[in-house]
């Protein structure tokens, strides 16, 4: 599968998201946000999977009508109507911050993502038996730079499998805020077991700038999971004077 327009953008008024529609589910994802006081940057691996096939493909999200970006991880579709591209894309084109579009995907999100979990249990057993050993089966990223402020919300779903009752609850990080009290934030999504030790170190950040450094954080995932993570490496960078590319990647 090739990376597409979303067809939802047609109906938001001719969005131009450069984003996959995948089908039925990813799993294999990495997706590096870091902030400073300047400015937000975004990196994400290509590779995806679906229907046991992988593929290469954009994870980021930009769009020139509206000044958020979103980045997404995770289980993300499925042929049931569930699509968590689709509830990303309104949830920046109807909200007037980063906040407002985060709680508003979450609020739109829950219900139908703990419904995508059941037809997983009931259609694909070993498919639903995976997703339950991600921590957070879906991940979103949204930034933007608010009144020359740079900020992202992370917008994540956990799974609680209690006998037959499943249920789904969302939660959030908030840079500046919860999730970065500093003011300065790096978070990791979908698969960061290795670059997440690296973080953590403060000589891994000794001599990078923060492109650099998001560049190095997804290129450390590639190499500890090459099977399930893999180039070209996308990047965004946002700033006060608007969202700029520093590479492509598989975002055309």
């Amino acid at each position: 599968m090739n990376a597409i327009t979303s067809n939802s953008s047609q109906s938001l008024a001719g969005l131009c998201i450069l984003i996959l529609a995948f089908s039925p589910q990813l799993f294999a994802t990495t997706v590096v946000v870091i902030r400073t006081p300047q400015r937000v940057i975004i990196a994400a691996d290509s590779l995806a999977a679906a229907n046991d096939k992988h593929f290469q493909t954009c994870k980021i999200g930009t769009n020139k009508q509206f000044p958020i970006s979103f980045a997404i991880a995770g289980s993300v579709q499925d042929n049931g109507g569930f699509s968590a591209i689709d509830l990303a894309e309104t949830a920046i084109s109807t909200s007037p911050d980063v906040q407002s579009a985060a709680h508003k995907f979450e609020l739109s999100t829950t219900l139908p993502f703990e419904n995508f979990v059941r037809r997983r249990r009931r259609d694909d057993p070993a498919a639903f038996k995976k997703l339950l050993t991600e921590p957070e089966p879906l991940q979103v990223a949204f930034a933007a730079v608010e009144k020359n402020v740079p900020i992202y919300v992370i917008a994540y779903f956990t799974v609680t499998v209690r006998g037959q009752a499943i249920s789904v609850a969302a939660h959030e990080n908030r840079c500046p805020g919860n999730g970065c009290p500093s003011g300065r934030g790096a978070d990791i999504l979908g698969e960061n077991g290795a670059a997440r030790i690296q973080v953590k170190n403060p000589a891994f950040w000794s001599g990078l700038d923060p492109l650099s450094a998001a560049r190095k954080l997804a290129e450390i995932e590639i190499a500890e999971y090459p099977e399930i993570v893999g180039p070209p490496i996308s990047i965004l960078t946002i700033d006060a004077t608007g969202t700029h590319w520093n590479d492509r990647g598989e975002c055309k």
